[in-house]
């Protein structure tokens, strides 16, 4: 049976029908504008005359005339912004991932995908392979051969920078080593498609998990390759899209108030963010069924 790709775009729509899921886009786009709220009152907070004087349409040289008088202070205000705004990154990404951890949930059990029980602790394991996934995508393939190449092609890297002052043919050579370990990269990422999917859906381990996903994968590279394009086209025409067409055609009326501008475009965003994330959970979801199709 082949893979179909219109019945994963298709499933990535399913949210649509079911009402369940505005639960679970709100709660996104809460803790959106909770994180968005937190960092512009930290930013009012520590720059209140800087940002009042830029609203009011100053430029942005006379709006930090404040600021200059007194550098040390600046430079006081900004460490300490950066030291606040930590935490609060922090707590954010965690909420996020585990909204995204719902709506993956959600998409499964509509599946018919009876998931793995889930608490914090798993949700924390969650965010570690979503960070041991990458690390496997750019060192460590589980395929053995991708992993010998990958390591040869950064070796190679490494070598031909250091050798470049000897003759220019190592740029070349860098240049070619780069781009083969870029397409391991890319195969890897590719192999890694479904891991949060069979995370949630699985009691295993991370490196088991990761492993995993390498089996589901495997022979349906070119599958998955296609699937990804399409996420990214669909991906780009529900937020880049309208954010294109809202800086080009409604923004521009604004360039006498570019904060404002910059608040509309910030604000707009914000709305658009949670519908792609629960497309990309569905979609995810989708792709993880199909491809466990193939392999009964």
């Amino acid at each position: 049976m082949p893979f179909k790709i219109e019945n994963v775009l298709r499933y990535g729509f399913a949210w649509i029908e079911d009402r369940e899921s505005l639960k679970y886009i709100l709660l996104n786009l809460a803790v959106q504008i909770a994180t968005g709220a937190a960092i512009i009152l930290l930013l009012l907070m520590l720059f209140q005359p800087y940002l009042s004087l830029l609203f009011m349409g100053e430029s942005t040289s006379t709006a930090l005339l404040p600021f200059t008088l007194n550098l040390q202070e600046l430079i006081s205000r900004v460490i300490l912004f950066f030291i606040l705004l930590i935490p609060i990154l922090i707590v954010s990404i965690i909420a996020l991932n585990y909204v995204q951890a719902l709506m993956v949930l959600f998409a499964l059990r509509k599946k018919g995908i009876t998931p793995a029980g889930f608490n914090f602790i798993k949700l924390i394991r969650l965010i570690i392979m979503g960070i041991a996934a990458a690390l496997a995508a750019l060192f460590y393939s589980f395929d053995k051969t991708f992993r010998i190449i990958q390591w040869l092609s950064l070796f190679g890297v490494i070598a031909s920078v250091l050798l470049i002052r000897l003759s220019p043919l190592f740029i070349l050579l860098a240049l070619l080593f780069l781009l083969i370990y870029i397409v391991a990269v890319i195969y890897n990422f590719l192999r890694l498609f479904v891991t949060d999917q069979i995370f949630l859906h699985e009691e295993l381990g991370i490196i088991e998990t990761l492993k995993k996903s390498f089996e589901v994968t495997r022979n349906e590279v070119w599958n998955v390759f296609l699937a990804a394009l399409v996420l990214m086209v669909v991906n780009y025409i529900l937020n880049q899209l309208p954010l294109e067409l809202l800086k080009y055609a409604v923004l521009p009326t604004l360039s006498s108030q570019p904060i404002l501008a910059l608040i509309i475009l910030f604000l707009v965003a914000i709305l658009l963010a949670p519908i792609v994330v629960i497309f990309n959970a569905f979609y995810g979801v989708g792709v993880y069924t199909e491809l466990l199709s193939l392999k009964k």
